[in-house]
């Protein structure tokens, strides 16, 4: 597609819309506005690891007695929660930091982030 203006495809609809709309949105984000980043991300890292926390109680609460299977499923989704929000949490504000570094400073650098020859003057 060359010249000017690129037409773009239309958009698909629904479910998959949201989804596409938000991942240009933080594309836009890495380079433009990383805060907005940061908190998208991990908005969506709590969502997620609660979610997988409620489907973890909602398990246990199955294999419990019927008279307790409502607080069986709170404090297991409270605990299992804490334990899948935190490293999603850590791990997505991690990946949007090398996310926004690597195209901020694409180039600038030589080599990988990883690599120490161009940070080193070539040394």
């Amino acid at each position: 597609m060359d010249g000017y203006p690129n037409v773009l495809p239309p958009p698909p609809s629904g479910f998959s819309a949201a989804i596409t709309a938000f991942v240009e949105r933080q594309q836009y984000n890495y380079v433009h506005d990383p805060i907005s980043a940061h908190a998208d991300t991990a908005a969506v890292a709590v969502v997620a690891g609660t979610a997988l926390g409620a489907v973890r109680g909602a398990t246990s609460a199955l294999l419990s007695p019927p008279a307790g299977r409502l607080q069986v499923f709170l404090h297991t989704t409270k605990a299992a929660s804490v334990i899948y929000v935190i490293p999603f949490l850590l791990g997505s504000q991690f990946d949007v930091w090398c996310a926004c570094w690597d195209r901020r400073n694409a180039d600038k650098r030589k080599t990988s982030r990883w690599g120490l020859a161009g940070d080193l003057g070539g040394a």
